[in-house]
């Protein structure tokens, strides 16, 4: 009985929750506690997880009623349930809002990692994935959201359609990774519940970033990857990590993970992170079959302020926390609006002429827009240092 209630449920819904869990297995063989839950037999019968439920065709309401039994079986005793999925398709939009209410009404601690849709996928499925995810952030005490039309960057057009939902998949698998591995971490240095609640109540983007590598540079590699991944960026392109006001770092690697690469990779975020941020650390070093290091970063920003595509499904919300409901709801439209530049100063004659502020938000690279950028120690040095300082320029005094 010990150990049924240890036991935290990782649940796939719909083909892309199938998808995250059979990598899973594939990545962690033996893995338990896992179970999908899909209306296509096709995708079942090809999946390796073991716990599977079928549901039958027609309505998806319906086949909720037929598997509720079994499900209820399934996650009873369970410490929590995390369910993942992407939102727009039919079969997940309907079902997971249905099991998590049951499964809080079973006093479990409930969780979500969803993906979003592109624009490009349709008005339909965009506002499937809207009332699905509303219906989500009501039952669930944490819904962690991948947006992934700000996985295309600054310049969409330059994104192929097979690359960016290769990266969709990539970052909303990494999201259910970094969630239950901060869940589950133990020791002196851990990620505790609250700091995970703590973190995703902020009413800000969800900014994430994973990276991996192995060898004798392996944290470096792994901790620059992790930083320059696209939801680790601003919309103009520019990092976030300089104005984070609390972030949640994953270290999950082999035996001989070191203290000393514990204590670089948290002296580097320091370095970089603003004076006032709080870093929660979280050590997972039980793998013996490699050598790889993976680093997870949740960052939450102290933004008064979000412009409305990154606030739009972006973030995570937690039931009972200071934000209310309303503040993260997603917008029914999204207003395309014209950069703005600021106005000229009028002048009265020719001799009375004055500059006002220079709003220099954005910044051009030229012949060099295409190639990689320069990073260094974590910071873009092609990002102009008044930029990355924050330092605004102002128009001299008369």
């Amino acid at each position: 009985m010990t150990s049924q209630l240890r036991q935290r449920m990782l649940i796939g819904v719909g083909n892309a929750g199938v998808g995250i869990l059979d990598r899973l297995n594939i990545e962690n063989p033996g893995v338990t506690g896992t179970l999908i839950i899909n209306n296509d037999p096709e995708s079942l019968g090809a999946s390796i997880v073991t716990k599977k439920m079928t549901l039958p065709p027609g309505d998806v309401r319906e086949g909720f009623l037929s598997i509720e039994d079994d499900f209820v079986k399934a996650i009873e005793g369970s410490a929590s349930v995390l369910f993942c999925a992407g939102l727009g398709g039919d079969t997940a939009s309907l079902m997971i809002p249905l099991l998590a209410a049951r499964a809080k009404t079973m006093g479990l601690v409930t969780l979500a990692c969803v993906g979003i849709p592109f624009g490009f996928e349709g008005k339909q499925k965009r506002e499937l994935a809207n009332s699905a995810l509303k219906k989500l952030q009501g039952v669930c005490d944490a819904v962690a959201v991948i947006e992934n039309d700000r996985l295309t960057g600054t310049d969409p057009t330059q994104t192929s359609v097979g690359s960016a939902f290769q990266l969709s998949d990539d970052l909303l698998y990494s999201s259910v990774r970094a969630v239950q591995g901060m869940l589950i971490t133990t020791g002196p240095m851990k990620i505790t519940r609250g700091d995970l609640a703590l973190a995703l109540g902020k009413a800000s983007p969800m900014h994430f970033g994973h990276g991996r590598s192995e060898g004798g540079n392996r944290l470096h590699e792994a901790l620059e990857r992790a930083l320059r991944s696209p939801l680790m960026k601003k919309k103009e392109g520019l990092p976030v990590i300089s104005e984070a006001g609390m972030i949640l770092l994953l270290l999950k690697g082999p035996k001989d993970l070191s203290f000393a690469e514990m204590q670089v990779a948290v002296e580097e975020i320091e370095r970089i992170a603003g004076k006032k941020c709080q870093i929660k650390v979280g050590v997972d070093a039980n793998s013996f079959s490699t050598s790889e290091l993976e680093i997870f970063i949740i960052v939450t920003t102290d933004e008064s302020e979000v412009s409305e595509q990154e606030n739009n499904f972006s973030g995570v919300v937690l039931k009972d926390s200071p934000v209310t409901s309303t503040q993260m709801r997603p917008k029914r439209e999204i207003a395309n609006k014209a950069k703005q530049t600021t106005p000229a100063v009028k002048s009265t004659s020719a001799t009375n002429q004055t500059q006002g502020v220079l709003e220099l938000n954005s910044y051009q690279r030229g012949r060099f827009d295409k190639s990689e950028p320069t990073i260094f120690e974590g910071e873009d040095l092609d990002v102009p240092t008044f930029l990355r300082r924050g330092i605004k320029l102002v128009a001299p005094p008369k």
